[in-house]
């Protein structure tokens, strides 16, 4: 094996090492439930760094930016945790109705859950990425969810990777729990980073 075989072949070994171990902290990370939020920001983080080639220590990145956000990841996080069950539950219990209003509640309640889920792609991202307030970043989230709509499409379909792979077979939890999430994480940050690299050189151009 020549130098360059041996190079490419220690590089893909480390990286694959920090998603395995990037997964497993923000497997751990997500227990407590209210800290998922921070979680996301952090895993977006590193992500977005790896996906630039700028990371360093993986975790020791993971776990300072998981301090930094931890208000703002609590807040968010929390208040999407009962916006998504409250849309849940309604979904379940009108599913089940008999009432005249089911299949009109249902397609609301529905529509409600597609957007926020949109929203969502860009939001963790947004908070990771930059520093602004939480308000101008869900702003920010919901502008660019819908006018990057094929973006967001995509970003949706590579993060439902995962859990469709579990739907069809359960040994796929063993791919989930050693690197899935964080697999899924490093391709969306693929297609975010370009999204932001063509914003930030407009502001550039338009300050300059």
């Amino acid at each position: 094996m020549d130098s360059y075989g041996e190079n490419g072949f220690f590089s893909f070994m480390n990286r694959l090492g920090d998603l395995i171990f990037l997964n497993l902290v923000f497997l751990i990370t997500c227990i407590p439930i209210v800290t998922i939020g921070d979680a996301m920001i952090s895993i977006y983080s590193i992500s977005l760094k790896m996906a630039r080639g700028e990371e360093g220590y993986v975790i020791r990145g993971y776990l300072k930016a998981f301090k930094e956000n931890l208000k703002q990841g609590l807040i968010v996080g929390i208040v999407l945790e009962i916006i998504l069950s409250i849309l849940g539950l309604d979904a379940w219990f009108l599913y089940y109705s008999t009432e005249s209003y089911r299949d009109a509640g249902l397609m609301v309640t529905v529509a409600a859950l597609v957007f926020v889920v949109m929203v969502m792609q860009f939001l963790f991202p947004l908070l990771a990425r930059y520093e602004n307030s939480i308000s101008n970043s869900i702003r920010n989230a919901i502008l660019l969810s819908i006018s990057k709509l094929p973006y967001t499409i995509a970003l949706i379909v590579i993060g439902a990777i995962p859990a469709i792979l579990v739907y069809f077979t359960s040994y796929a939890w063993i791919y989930v729990i050693f690197g899935g999430i964080s697999v899924s994480v490093l391709l969306q940050c693929k297609v975010l980073s370009r999204i932001f690299r063509k914003i930030e050189d407009n502001s550039d151009n338009s300050n300059s």
